[in-house]
């Protein structure tokens, strides 16, 4: 190797929403000058900046380069250490080196707390209210919060329905907040009381948010209302006994005012000083009515309807009127759900995977079925989550005013996730010319028991977490490797390599084809973690 690369520090630590640069030496021995390409793997691509991805060095050159490490502000950036790799490869001669670091991302603490509603009323009728405190997580720590609220007259006693939430990062709860009035006075003005509703956390009393709230407080019936309704009786006593004894139509409605045709009316009557009431419904009379009644029909022609009502005594009154403008039916369009997916066909068991929609504006009601949970239309998706593997067929179900049904089907497949990781594996070269030729596959791995390469029948047994065999190759393969976790479950990883056959094969080409194979090797039971490091060549170590 005509080079050698080291990191200036190996760990290294930022808080979420800052940067922090990884300097490394890189000191070159060759004769000739060369090209050099850095690239930073084991991290999220999202947190890495190379200012300089490619640089030169002359024989017997030495440098100092630096990347950037710069994790979002974000709750999915989780306080912990995050391991990743620098590879400083060659570009003359493909020559790679490798160094790992650590990078500890540090805690931050943001929590939010809002109450809806903003208002609330309390009176002898309704001696307590509930309010509704939604809690966010917004750091990337699990935070314990205690909830309290108080008043600022201490009249009001506050009951949380759980005073404890533990929520992990960025993670939201709701908890119920009843307050009841301590007394409710008979006779008393409105009076506003001022609420600090907030959340505090039990390891760090420093971390919390607070927001406000009002709860008014009503008596059965305030001091002005008791002079009105005094003065009110008092008039209303006069009237009763001064007012003329003809009778009157009080009141004539028609609920509703425009029908569709096929719909029901409600009309509804009232009559004083009378014995009877006259009802015309368009032309079919109702004689002898109650003085207090209703009556309800079927529309069955669009058109103006006319209701009459007369109350009948000594002297009928005068007709009491009121016009229905029944409306032809209409049908409400057809629901259509235009596309309905998931951010993901396959989910990690106890993950939750994002389900998406679009419906058009003639959806009224939409449902997910099996698990049949009532969605908004309006909505952009609805969060899913199953702790049971298995393949869910998720039907979605819309309904327009109509009842009319459109629906689309989705299979989401959740799966259980191997701890044995493989951080890379490549062929190289990926491309070679017919009618042959060999090429080096080459891994590194995490946390393997047990691993293995297959292209065709052949099995070759791997008992390292990282090296390369060469393998011979005549015509287009796919090369596998598959590493299995301490409880045998597995992850796996392809490459393919491609021959390019000639543009004019001799008469013979083609009789060799195929793979000329290395032995095949058993499957290899791990009982402990593969070796870290190791290369073989031809299909063995």
């Amino acid at each position: 190797m005509s080079f050698a690369v080291k990191l200036v520090t190996e760990e290294v630590s930022v808080e979420p929403g800052g940067s922090v640069p990884v300097a490394f030496d890189v000191t070159y021995s060759g004769v000739d000058p060369d090209r050099l390409e850095l690239t930073v793997e084991g991290i999220d691509p999202e947190w890495v900046a190379v200012p300089v991805p490619s640089f030169v060095l002359e024989p017997g050159q030495g440098r100092t380069e630096r990347f950037f490490l710069k994790p979002p502000r974000e709750s999915h950036s989780t306080a912990g250490n995050y391991p990743f790799v620098v590879r400083v490869r060659s570009l003359e001669t493909g020559d790679a080196v490798t160094v790992q670091g650590v990078l500890e991302v540090k805690p931050y603490t943001h929590v939010s707390v809002d109450a809806q509603p903003r208002k609330v009323s309390i009176s002898p009728f309704r001696r307590s209210a509930e309010i509704a405190v939604n809690i966010a997580n917004l750091g990337n720590t699990s935070q314990a919060m205690q909830l309290m609220a108080s008043d600022t007259d201490g009249v009001i006693a506050f009951e949380f329905d759980k005073d404890q939430i533990r929520l992990e990062p960025g993670q939201q709860a709701t908890a119920v907040l009843n307050a009841t009035a301590s007394a409710n006075p008979f006779l008393a003005n409105p009076r506003l009381q001022p609420v600090t509703v907030s959340a505090r956390s039990v390891s760090s009393p420093a971390v919390g948010a607070t927001t406000s709230l009002q709860v008014e407080q009503r008596g059965l019936i305030s001091v002005a209302n008791a002079i009105f309704l005094v003065v009110l009786f008092l008039l209303g006593v006069a009237w009763y006994v001064t007012r003329p004894k003809q009778p009157s139509m009080d009141i004539l409605t028609a609920v509703p005012m425009n029908p569709i045709v096929g719909s029901n009316v409600v009309v509804r009557w009232s009559a004083q000083n009378a014995t009877s009431v006259e009802v015309n419904v368009g032309g079919m009379i109702l004689d002898k009515q109650p003085t207090v009644g209703e009556y309800t029909f079927t529309t069955k022609n669009p058109g103006k309807l006319t209701i009459t009502a007369i109350a009948v005594g000594e002297k009928n009154s005068p007709p009491l009127v009121q016009v229905v403008d029944v409306l032809p039916k209409i049908e409400a369009p057809v629901p259509q759900i235009a596309s309905f997916t998931a951010d993901s066909a396959t989910v990690p068991v106890g993950q939750s995977v994002f389900l998406r929609w679009k419906v058009n504006e003639a959806v009224t009601s939409l449902s997910l079925s099996p698990i049949g949970v009532q969605l908004d239309p309006r909505n952009e998706g609805y969060q899913l989550r199953s702790d049971k593997p298995g393949a869910l067929e998720l039907k979605l179900i819309a309904r327009n005013a109509d009842g009319k049904v459109d629906e689309k089907v989705l299979t989401v497949r959740f799966v259980t996730v191997s701890q044995a990781v493989i951080d890379s594996f490549e062929c190289l070269p990926d491309q070679i010319s017919g009618p042959g030729g060999k090429v080096t596959l080459r891994w590194t791995t995490r946390n393997a028991y047990g691993a293995q390469i297959t292209y065709g029948d052949v099995k070759i047994p791997i008992t390292s977490q990282q090296g390369e065999t060469v393998v011979e190759v005549t015509q287009e393969t796919t090369f596998t490797l598959t590493v299995v976790d301490n409880a045998g479950v597995a992850a796996s990883k392809r490459v393919k390599v491609s021959v390019v056959v000639p543009e004019a094969p001799s008469p013979d080409a083609g009789k060799d084809a195929g793979l000329r194979l290395p032995p095949k090797g058993s499957e290899h039971p791990a009982q402990e973690p593969l070796k870290t490091g190791g290369k073989m060549s031809g299909g063995g170590f």
